[in-house]
């Protein structure tokens, strides 16, 4: 199943504006998306087995997402 290109782009859009519109005194690089609206909603993903053993992707989708 090949992945949605719209769907790609749109979540990588929402990603983006979600994390540039983050006052700068409050950004912390250790912190994830998901830390920063955890009081506001769930930020998910979908993810494919490959993404979950690869160990950069998934540390990365640990950090920023938390649904």
């Amino acid at each position: 199943m090949k992945p949605n290109k719209y769907l790609s782009t749109f979540l990588s859009t929402a990603l983006l504006f979600f994390a540039t519109n983050l006052p700068a005194q409050q950004i912390d690089k250790a912190k994830g998306l998901s830390d920063y609206y955890q009081d506001y909603f769930p930020i998910g993903v979908a993810v494919t087995p490959e993404q979950v053993k690869d160990p950069v992707q998934s540390q990365m989708i640990r950090r920023q997402f938390n649904s």
